[in-house]
């Protein structure tokens, strides 16, 4: 339970097999990712508020949410997300 910053600034990625997978209960998740890498996010959420880098923010109501970046399966950079959380808001930005 709380509140959880990732940064990925520092993170070597490479190609396509980039995986981070989150699971929590309750508490904020925040990602912050470098701006020459590209996203494919999935989130499974009951109740909260999802925002994808400038997007409007997004009301996320016992359901599942995916989105990629425009160029995700085209770039020599990128991260799949997979996120599930019971309670919390969840917030993508560029770094």
């Amino acid at each position: 339970m709380g509140k959880d910053t990732i940064h990925l600034e520092r993170v070597i990625l490479t190609n396509h097999d980039n995986v981070i997978i989150l699971r929590k209960m309750v508490g904020t998740t925040k990602i912050i990712v470098p701006v020459d890498v590209e996203v494919s996010l999935s989130v499974n959420c009951l109740y909260g508020d999802l925002t994808f880098f400038n997007q409007p923010k997004r009301a996320l109501r016992n359901e599942h949410y995916h989105q990629e970046t425009r160029d995700y399966l085209k770039s020599n950079k990128s991260v799949k997300i997979l996120l599930t959380t019971m309670i919390g808001d969840v917030e993508v930005v560029r770094g």
